[in-house]
């Protein structure tokens, strides 16, 4: 199984510094999923805990990002670009 870790990038845009996080392992990273870390973070812990197989992480992430309210369940709020924010 992967060992998932958060990923960031920053990137200035007009003298303001926009960061993204996203989710990794050994195999695979998915970049820029969230302006939220601490919702990224949840993800990665979530992933790790249950030993999730990278051939699932897409439709992991996709879950996160468009799924049901099992976020918001768990205090995690969604922003308007599809990620995470609280």
């Amino acid at each position: 199984m992967g060992t998932y870790y958060v990923t960031k990038e920053s990137q200035e845009i007009a003298g303001c510094r926009l960061i993204r996080y996203g989710i990794g392992c050994r195999w695979r990273e998915i970049l820029g999923l969230s302006h939220n870390r601490q919702a990224v973070e949840w993800l990665v812990e979530r992933c790790n805990t249950l030993e999730l197989d990278p051939i699932h992480l897409e439709d992991v992430v996709q879950d996160f990002l468009y799924g049901d309210n099992v976020f918001e369940k768990r205090g995690i709020r969604r922003d308007r670009t599809g990620g995470s924010g609280k």
